[in-house]
């Protein structure tokens, strides 16, 4: 949609093919929570927070960054405020208001939408989608590609596409997702309770916030943070009582008289929920792993409920425009491009700038060509 709106404003006919009945099915989901549209960082602590970036899609963020997505998402009227975290929403705290707006704007300029349509195949000037009608074929001298990645198949990003591309292409792995653990019986009881203000510490940094215990394992926003680590086998440890010395425990703990040891954890600031992570994962008697509690993770749950992917097309088959380097006017955007970041406004900030930055590439090379 963004690299629709983008070559509209520069004068070109466009045809946006949507394989659902409908646009933005995953942005309707993430709004569900608040729809966390980017952060408000400085670029240079913005641009840090991604993996595998490219000097394309760095120069397409810093063009289209945070400051750009509010008064972007300001021009279609949303009233939008940023959260205690820095994060940036809309007011209405859902996505189906911006999504009405935007789409009002993009077809008053022109678009022309076809949804239900399927592309199959073709990737030079010649696209063939399947259609509730069958067959159709568009004839287009450019074509963006903004086919998502692998995750929520349901929605429409089903990764079905990497065995269609002819580009190079890095496996597509989960990313921002939870992790299997093999709970006791006496978990269950606790399944969908959060751990609020914690500490997670993996492979040298610390990303504080919560987590939340499922039927699974563990998922929540310090999970997500650290996932592309722990993927590749990187241990994990929570502290479960941020606020407190590790002297002032020991010290408590020493002197609890009879006070049983649940009890002694409940006046020392646990939840219900920490206990029993605690007490499931603990591997002694020493008060002190409350504060450095391995999590006791298995491996990471599945691609199609990760909240995103990594890889995707390798950034050495595009040129600085977006464009394969061997199917000329062929463009790419969004999570089909190799680079990951976590949640918290990087994800959906850095598919806009692509869409952008992808347009920007196919209205130069269709200038070229006149």
């Amino acid at each position: 949609m963004m690299a629709a709106e983008t070559a509209l404003n520069a004068g070109l006919k466009v045809v946006l093919c949507e394989g659902k009945p409908s646009l933005g099915r995953k942005i309707l989901m993430a709004g569900k929570s608040g729809l966390n549209l980017s952060k408000d960082e400085h670029i240079e602590d913005f641009i840090e927070q991604y993996e595998n970036l490219s000097p394309t899609m760095d120069a397409a963020i810093r063009a289209f960054g945070p400051s750009e997505v509010y008064d972007w998402a300001h021009g279609l009227d949303q009233e939008l405020f940023v959260g205690s975290s820095g994060r940036l929403y809309p007011t209405a705290m859902k996505a189906s208001p911006l999504m009405r707006a935007w789409i009002s704007r993009l077809t008053a300029n022109g678009l022309d939408l076809r949804v239900n349509w399927k592309w199959t195949n073709g990737t030079s000037d010649v696209f063939h989608f399947e259609t509730r009608d069958g067959t159709e074929v568009i004839n287009a001298r450019a074509v963006i590609f903004a086919l998502g990645g692998g995750s929520w198949s349901r929605l429409g990003a089903d990764g079905a596409w990497v065995d269609k591309i002819e580009a190079d292409i890095s496996p597509l792995r989960p990313a921002n997702m939870g992790f299997n653990c093999d709970w006791s019986d006496k978990m269950a009881s606790h399944f969908g309770g959060w751990l609020k203000n914690v500490e997670l510490h993996c492979d040298g940094d610390v990303y504080k916030g919560e987590m939340t215990i499922s039927k699974y394992g563990l998922q929540g926003g310090v999970i997500y943070a650290a996932s592309s680590k722990m993927r590749k086998g990187a241990p994990a440890y929570v502290d479960l009582l941020p606020l407190r010395t590790e002297h002032s425990l020991t010290g408590a703990y020493a002197n609890r008289g009879k006070m049983t040891v649940g009890n002694f954890y409940r006046k020392m600031g646990l939840s219900d929920t920490a206990k029993a992570l605690f007490f499931e994962s603990r591997r002694s008697d020493n008060p002190l792993e409350v504060k450095r509690l391995k999590l006791p993770v298995i491996d990471p749950r599945p691609i199609d409920e990760a909240i995103s992917t990594s890889g995707g097309v390798i950034q050495s088959a595009l040129d600085k425009s977006l464009m394969s380097k061997t199917h000329k006017g062929t463009f790419f955007a969004g999570e089909m491009l190799d680079w990951s970041a976590p949640t918290g406004g990087y994800l959906l900030t850095a598919c806009l700038a692509s869409g952008r930055a992808a347009a920007l590439g196919a209205v130069e090379y269709l200038r070229e060509l006149m």
